[in-house]
């Protein structure tokens, strides 16, 4: 137990799930202390499900007797039994309690007028349209063009734009109208990095 404690506030136990939730998009890795903090609450989860398993499989709860029954029992049907039960937190039960935790938080938020929240990486929204077509410009403070182009990849990891793939393509995206039936026109400001981005999304029909 002693060993236990240690090995849950690294967040080692939790990491898979944390990244499928980071890579299903539907949390953010911001690159700061709030990454361990999130990776810390899977792990908690993710012991919390596994001793669950463990007491429903053995019909026993306390800890010291699951312990001495683990060797005792089939490992191979123990196995497949954890990974249902991690594989039902992961992919069905973390999905649904994150969404409707986003929705119940917004409603509050909309009792006290305040604009809602999501917890999805904003890039992803911004730069993620369903394998529609999506054309990039980016400028610097002094409108001159650094590049632009079809969006090809983009890093939705960490919290700064810091990668960008942009191909070309045999028009000029800068010339496109800001107000189209075929695009959704938006912009970004890097303050940081002191770059504009426009970002042309074809519309989904």
């Amino acid at each position: 137990m002693d060993l236990l404690i240690p090995i849950i506030l690294s967040g080692i136990i939790g990491y898979i799930p944390y990244r499928i939730l980071v890579y299903t998009g539907l949390i953010s890795e911001n690159n700061d202390k709030n990454d361990i903090f999130k990776m810390i609450i899977v792990s908690i989860e993710t012991i919390t499900v596994f001793y669950l398993t463990l007491g429903l499989y053995f019909n026993d709860f306390k800890i010291y007797q699951i312990i001495e029954e683990i060797p005792k029992s089939n490992l191979f049907m123990l196995f497949i039994y954890c990974f249902i039960s991690l594989t039902f937190m992961t992919i069905i039960f973390n999905p649904i309690f994150i969404v409707q935790a986003q929705r119940l938080i917004n409603v509050i938020r909309n009792i006290l007028n305040l604009e809602t929240i999501d917890f999805k990486d904003k890039r992803d929204e911004l730069f993620n349209n369903n394998k529609k077509s999506v054309f990039v410009v980016v400028r610097n403070f002094d409108n001159e063009i650094i590049s632009e182009g079809a969006l090809r990849h983009f890093n939705n990891q960490k919290s700064e734009l810091d990668l960008l793939e942009i191909q070309e393509v045999d028009f000029m995206v800068s010339e496109l109208p800001h107000t189209s039936s075929n695009f959704d026109y938006h912009i970004i400001v890097d303050l940081k990095q002191q770059i504009k981005i426009e970002i042309f999304k074809a519309k989904r029909n």
